[in-house]
């Protein structure tokens, strides 16, 4: 009989802990976000404190703006134009001080809304918002940028360890946006800080 009590003592406490704890959640879905799965063969690239998987057919070469920094190249181009659509990883240890990607995307959309950001004809932001990835929360940047009176489409993925901040940068041209958008999520999906 003190055995039954017992069970009854700890399956009643369990019950209350797990009523508890679900009510705490305030509505938010809990839920292990599994691996994207690509159509596409995908080789590993170590940089300087990160490592990110890409799609095997495309290009790395030196960025013509920061030749110490690798930029990929997409492999399908549009023949008609020079831009060539590609995906630059930058790592800053110059990281916001906020606590969450939530806070961090409510900077950023103040941000966005200030007459900072509208002092800068150059940017049109579209989005931001927050986007869940089997590596983590990340925050979604995207914005249409006027370069040498030629529009450049982008995405931006921002990526969060306790000391740096990765930006994970798609650019190409707004008829050819959609080749790369799959493989550069993909690329942010499978982003690892090293150090």
């Amino acid at each position: 009989m003190k055995k039954f009590n017992f069970l009854k003592n700890i399956t009643l406490f369990l019950g209350l802990l797990i009523l508890l704890v679900g009510c705490n959640n305030k509505g938010e879905k809990v839920s292990k976000v599994e691996p994207m799965k690509v159509d596409f063969e995908s080789k590993e690239y170590a940089g300087e404190g990160f490592t990110v998987n890409y799609p095997s057919s495309w290009e790395i070469t030196p960025n013509p703006l920061v030749p110490s920094q690798d930029m990929f190249v997409l492999d399908n181009q549009d023949k008609s134009s020079n831009f060539l659509g590609n995906v630059i990883i930058q790592i800053s240890s110059d990281k916001p001080e906020v606590e969450s990607v939530d806070e961090y995307v409510e900077e950023m959309k103040k941000f966005i809304e200030s007459e900072e950001s509208a002092d800068s004809p150059l940017t049109e932001f579209v989005n931001v918002e927050k986007v869940t990835l089997s590596s983590g929360e990340v925050a979604k940047l995207e914005a249409v940028t006027t370069i040498n009176d030629l529009k450049v489409k982008q995405i931006q993925f921002h990526v969060f360890n306790k000391d740096n901040l990765a930006t994970i940068t798609y650019s190409n041209l707004p008829q050819n946006f959609d080749v790369g958008i799959e493989a550069t999520t993909y690329m942010a999906d499978t982003f690892k800080f090293t150090k």
